[in-house]
């Protein structure tokens, strides 16, 4: 009940921060992922609205979300809502590496 209460009274602003399965989880951001998924996720009667996805992945990566620099990447790499472009695709499946601890050059993060 406390948890209920609790996520019903929370401020928005922050990025939406949504926990999946605890508390201790929980990315400041990573709720803008979730609505990306929402907006791309086709329904009986609805087409992927790639649009509202790139924007809410652009406000989750704000907040320095990794998986929101790894979906900009492959929105850029295979031009989703995007004009095509490899070397910014390069540049946020990086910055991924970096904001997992893990900068390798070249390397590409799993989805």
């Amino acid at each position: 009940m406390a948890l209920m209460r609790e996520m019903i009274e929370h401020r928005l602003h922050d990025g939406m921060n949504l926990v999946r399965d605890e508390e201790s989880r929980a990315i400041p951001g990573f709720g803008f992922v979730i609505l990306a998924e929402r907006a791309l996720a086709s329904h009986t009667r609805e087409k992927p609205r790639q649009n509202e996805a790139l924007r809410f992945l652009l406000q989750a990566a704000a907040l320095n979300v990794p998986e929101a620099f790894y979906r900009l990447g492959v929105f850029y790499e295979n031009g989703v809502g995007v004009e095509r472009n490899l070397n910014l695709a390069a540049r946020a499946y990086r910055k991924v590496q970096v904001l997992r601890g893990n900068p390798v050059e070249g390397a590409v993060p799993p989805p």
